[in-house]
């Protein structure tokens, strides 16, 4: 069983940068103002026995982490961001506006994902006549991060191979085994 602390997010008007191995992005990027799914963080739970069997978040396994991008076909550039059996890196960047309901203003915020992973699925090309033609890529991911690029903090930090998972900058699994 797991337990989601961040449900999926659906975003529009993205673009993706396949990053070389030197985690620097080309110049322009792969694909512009595209849909992006951003994975939901899901805990693995454990069970105490306590009067009864209680479910707790295990820290210390994160569920599966899988971002989707929805891709334009016929663009070559976009292939690119394929490449099949071994950690790919990317770089994906939007906007948003944020509307405070209080003071009526509308404030522009920007935000940054770095992902690298294993591609798992890759688009299959449907031709119909006069329809846009796009197909969905989709990775597992071993590490992840989301920064708010307005004021360049760190939302979220995960990295399997490393053992890092932060959220807001707080450290999680140094805070959960700090209770026993």
């Amino acid at each position: 069983m797991s337990v989601a602390i961040v449900k999926s997010l659906g975003v529009r008007g993205a673009s993706v940068w396949k990053l070389d191995d030197n985690g620097t992005p080309g110049q322009y990027p792969n694909v512009d103002n595209v849909a992006i799914t951003l994975p939901s963080i899901e805990l693995e739970t454990s069970s105490l026995q306590l009067m009864g069997t209680l479910d707790v978040p295990d820290l210390s396994r994160v569920g599966n982490l899988q971002l989707t991008v929805n891709v334009p076909l016929d663009v070559p550039s976009a292939m690119e961001l394929l490449e099949m059996g071994k950690v790919v890196k990317w770089m994906i960047t939007w906007c948003s506006q944020e509307y405070d309901s209080v003071t009526g203003t509308t404030t522009p915020k920007s935000f940054t994902v770095m992902a690298s992973g294993f591609i798992t699925s890759i688009p299959n090309a449907e031709v119909n006549a006069g329809a846009e033609n796009t197909g969905d890529i989709t990775m597992n991911l071993i590490s992840y991060k989301k920064i708010n690029g307005t004021d360049n903090k760190v939302q979220f930090e995960i990295d399997r191979g490393k053992g890092i998972f932060n959220v807001l900058g707080q450290d999680m699994i140094r805070q959960f085994t700090s209770l026993y």
